[in-house]
């Protein structure tokens, strides 16, 4: 079974930014997390690519 959106955003948060959750737990400790750019742009990256790769087995029928 594939992941859906929120399945696939948490897992990549989790491996590149060990944040366990992306739910709102409303705390600013565990809310709000300071990131240096290049760690924006190999999340953003793999977001990316999780989507192509998404919407390429979707036109494919898999």
């Amino acid at each position: 079974p594939r992941e859906t959106m929120d399945q696939t955003l948490e897992r990549i948060a989790r491996e590149e930014l060990e944040i366990t959750t992306l739910e709102s737990r409303h705390s600013d400790e565990e809310d709000f997390h300071t990131l240096a750019v290049w760690e924006i742009e190999t999340i953003m990256e793999r977001a990316y690519q999780a989507g192509f790769e998404a919407a390429s087995q979707a036109r494919r029928g898999d």
